[in-house]
């Protein structure tokens, strides 16, 4: 059996919030000033007189953004080092059409990190909303029923609210950290089995090459990297893959399971935040979970709640484990990615909105 502790310096840092640090999500947000909004405004004129059209993948050298990136780096310091979500407060989105909110969205993240594919079609920025046209091929961020915590891909996750939903639809978040400690406190033999790890089914939409429909190594659920915690959580994917290759889950994995899944709904260790519309939260996903509320939308056309998705890798290093490597590397080839390191730059003319 691995080793399994409490690193006494780690669970001091802030990653290891709970709800009741914080007395209002004013201590957690960044707002817009006036010129980083004139920014992102100059950001859809010049897409608009390209034509609507710019590079894919657009990353931080192709637009300017002057001023917003001290911003940006601040807040992408808050991810990877400090307590590892934050909100932004002030994206002009009331005066824009959802094509335009989206370009803004997407230049506002690539000066952050690079955009990841969040599927088989490859889109970057992904459209979070109730779509009952597709109700045979739904994926889950297009239902609109009640999430439970979970882990996404790439280094930070980004929700930008662009409609609300008439009822619901509130956004939930979770220290891995705290979780870890709770757990370590309560029942610590129970860490054993998330530390060691599971085979993690594919789902809908497995990798482009041969497999059982699911890894063929552990992805720890917890795991210790220089000191760092990391976390991914996918229980219904583990369960899949235990059925897939005809395997039961041991009686201790099953109570980690179901303990872990009480700790993500305890009050005093889930933070739920209801986004106003230009609001938008971003966290580390791999020391932070997330979810969302049941919701209810407005009758009509286009009056659905609406939340934009980023998934970023970002030129801060975070050290994960070679197991969450394989299955994020895994995915990445599943979802069409074949780009570049990110931190090797981009060879094409700056565009210049100042």
């Amino acid at each position: 059996m691995r080793e399994v502790r409490v690193n006494a310096a780690d669970t001091r840092h802030p990653s290891a919030w709970r709800p009741g640090d914080f007395a209002s999500p004013e201590e957690l947000s960044v707002d817009l000033t006036g010129r980083d909004i004139a920014a992102l405004e100059d950001a859809i004129a010049q897409w608009r007189a390209c034509g609507g059209s710019l590079p894919d993948p657009l990353c931080r050298e192709d637009v300017s953004l002057p001023g917003l990136d001290r911003t940006i780096d601040g807040l992408a310091a808050v991810l990877m080092k400090g307590r590892g979500m934050a909100i932004v407060r002030g994206f002009p989105v009331k005066d824009h059409d959802e094509r335009a909110i989206a370009h803004m969205y997407r230049v506002f993240c690539c000066h952050m990190g690079r955009l990841l594919s969040q599927s088989k079609r490859r889109e970057r920025i992904g459209f979070v909303t109730h779509r009952p046209d597709r109700i045979l091929e739904l994926r889950g961020y297009e239902r609109a029923g009640r999430q439970t915590l979970h882990t996404d891909m790439g280094a930070v996750l980004g929700m930008l609210c662009v409609r609300r939903a008439r009822e619901g639809g509130e956004s939930r978040l979770a220290s891995a950290l705290a979780i870890h400690d709770e757990i370590s406190a309560s029942r610590p033999e129970l860490l054993e089995p998330l530390f060691r790890g599971f085979p993690v089914g594919w789902g809908e939409e497995p990798p482009d090459r041969p497999t059982k429909g699911y890894s063929e190594y552990d992805v720890p659920v917890l795991s210790w990297n220089d000191g760092r915690i990391s976390v991914c959580y996918l229980a219904p994917q583990v369960r899949q893959a235990a059925e897939l290759a005809g395997t039961i889950l041991t009686a201790t994995a099953v109570e980690a399971f179901d303990l872990f899944a009480h700790m993500c709904e305890r009050e005093d260790i889930v933070l739920t935040l209801a986004l106003d519309e230009g609001e938008a939260y971003f966290i580390n996903n791999y020391n932070t979970l997330h979810a969302r509320n049941a919701f209810t939308d407005d009758p009509g056309e286009d009056r659905g709640r609406l939340m934009l998705r980023a998934w970023l890798d970002t030129p801060r290093p975070y050290p994960i484990s070679r197991g969450l490597r394989l299955y994020y590397d895994d995915l990445r080839s599943a979802y069409g990615e074949n780009l570049p390191p990110v931190d090797a730059g981009c060879d094409r003319p700056r565009l210049s909105l100042r």
